[in-house]
């Protein structure tokens, strides 16, 4: 099973082909390739914030307080 990202490691991927869209030096396929790069990576970052999100909300309940986002 290959190794998950961090969040950092995704969204630095993310800005770069963000940044690679940018660019219109590019052709037509480099920038789909680009576009499809970028939601891969923008995919796994909301993935990793969900998720932290979700852990923190759990965390929240054990403690029996809840923040005003959590609730």
């Amino acid at each position: 099973m290959p190794k998950k990202k961090s969040f950092e490691e995704s969204f630095e991927k993310l800005e770069k082909a963000a940044a690679a869209l940018r660019d219109e030096s590019g052709s037509l396929e480099d920038s789909i390739k680009n576009y499809e790069e970028a939601s891969k990576y923008y995919k796994e970052c909301k993935e990793i914030l969900e998720n932290a999100r979700q852990r923190m909300l759990i965390l929240d309940k054990e403690t029996g307080e809840l923040t005003e986002e959590a609730e």
